[in-house]
């Protein structure tokens, strides 16, 4: 039979047309049972193309969310390359600062070394100098007071104080020739060293002390006793300071042996 709708050939005990879906008028001579078969089989249809088009639906969304998540592992991808590249160059920053700063340690060292034997070089000459500078003084006033017959009091005075000087820089420089380059302040040999010196410094104010001087030099006497002593001082408290390995107060004590010894050549040379 033909459907009544779109005119298309079914079957004849067809309830509804299987292409328009055009519900069929039954004979009055068709039974129950054969229309619920056929309603039946219409539903089936129905329900295979609702199916079908969900699978497909189901289908296509799938297809997006795997098409995101390949892009969006692609774009982790390349940001987690970008990161690992980045970490890899700070890495590599961080290797070459280290060596950098040893190589600059290494060097602040070697120049460090080469000042400190620049100023014990420096330390030694100057002292050379100034014991030939004394010596030169010395061999001068020696010289003029074998030619002048009246040779004064105060003379004599000043000449005595320049030879107690001399022994002084004899003794400095004999000290400085055994001491280590550098040397340890708080190592025991070089302490005993010190000490050494010390002595001889107690032994030259002694002198200075006995040297007759004339009245009209007490002041002058008394101001170069009162330097050296100071100069005594010093250097004890520096040489217990090595002995404590207590190093800042050593440095102190050292720089005033040193500024109380300016000041006694200083004032001889005042007095000249």
């Amino acid at each position: 039979m033909n459907c009544s709708n779109c005119h298309k050939q079914i079957p004849d005990d067809s309830e509804f047309c299987i292409f328009c879906g055009e519900k069929i008028d039954y004979l009055p001579n068709q039974n129950v049972s054969t229309h619920k078969q056929k309603l039946n089989q219409i539903n089936k249809i129905k329900k295979s193309k609702t199916n079908n088009k969900k699978n497909f639906i189901t289908i296509i969304l799938l297809s997006i969310f795997i098409s995101f998540s390949a892009i969006a592992i692609i774009i982790l991808s390349v940001l987690l390359s970008i990161n690992i590249n980045k970490i890899k160059d700070n890495e590599k920053l961080i290797s070459d600062l280290k060596w950098e700063n040893t190589n600059l340690n290494s060097k602040f060292e070697t120049l460090n070394s080469d000042f400190k034997n620049l100023d014990y070089k420096y330390n030694t000459l100057y002292n050379d100098y100034k014991n030939l500078e004394n010596k030169y003084d010395y061999e001068i006033s020696k010289n003029n007071n074998q030619n002048i017959n009246n040779t004064t009091s105060e003379n004599i005075f000043l000449n005595s104080v320049s030879n107690t000087l001399n022994e002084y820089n004899l003794a400095i420089n004999h000290m400085n020739t055994y001491h280590k380059n550098p040397w340890i302040f708080n190592d025991p040999e070089e302490v005993a060293l010190e000490e050494t010196f010390l002595t001889k410094l107690y032994e030259l104010l002694n002198q200075l002390k006995n040297i007759n001087y004339p009245s009209s030099f007490s002041n002058e006497r008394n101001n170069l006793v009162n330097i050296f002593e100071q100069m005594c001082n010093y250097k004890e408290q520096q040489i217990d300071y090595c002995k404590k390995d207590d190093f800042n107060n050593n440095k102190i004590m050292e720089t005033k042996f040193e500024e109380a010894v300016n000041n006694l050549f200083n004032y001889y040379n005042l007095l000249l």
